[in-house]
């Protein structure tokens, strides 16, 4: 993990192998207590396909209407675990099916690890 000056931290860290392809997550604290989270496949291209913001109990996709599960992962982590203060998730797993409950969870817990150990 880096730490500037200006309070943002930054971390890059693989949560699981789902379907032989290993999934990386890339979280970004940045100053004021936003949190962004871009989750994709470690060997795909490196872009952002789809991007949600939540503000506590309000979300919604900027970017790529289809994707319900950013929208929904950034509204449950800004409520339980950012204060209410704005998360942006952008996933990018093509072949990867996000409803697999363990990959949830694996995120959940990475997210709440790294919102933990940036705030010391």
């Amino acid at each position: 993990m880096g730490s500037g000056e200006d309070g943002c931290c930054l971390r890059e860290q693989e949560v699981m192998i789902l379907n032989e392809i290993p999934v990386v997550m890339v979280l970004v604290r940045m100053a004021g207590g936003s949190l962004m989270i871009w989750i994709g496949d470690r060997n795909g291209q490196k872009r952002i396909n789809n991007l949600a913001l939540a503000l506590s109990t309000n979300a919604t996709v900027i970017l790529n209407q289809d994707d319900m599960f950013s929208q929904g992962l950034a509204k449950k982590l800004s409520v339980k675990h950012n204060n209410g203060k704005p998360v942006y998730v952008s996933f990018n797993c093509q072949n990867l099916s996000y409803r697999n409950d363990d990959f949830q969870l694996a995120v959940q817990k990475s997210v709440t690890d790294f919102l933990k150990s940036s705030s010391e």
